[in-house]
């Protein structure tokens, strides 16, 4: 797989896991149900990202220390 699609579904795995979380604390899942749906998420996001669904800028770009200007 090309590299900018690994790092896309590396960042969709994570931001997936984040959002699974979130959904078990407010308990709209089940524990037994965190991975699958980590796993529908993250595929969501990768899919997006791939056909070029992206936020609007600034969000495509690095944010915060790493465009911070002295």
């Amino acid at each position: 797989m090309d590299k900018q699609y690994v790092e896309m579904q590396i960042w969709s795995d994570s931001v997936a896991n984040i959002v699974a979380d979130e959904m078990l604390r407010c308990n709209l899942i089940k524990n037994d149900d965190f991975e699958d749906a980590v796993e529908v998420i993250g595929e969501e996001i990768f899919v997006r990202l791939i056909c070029g669904d992206y936020p609007p800028p600034p969000f495509r770009v690095k944010l915060l220390a790493e465009n911070t200007q002295k």
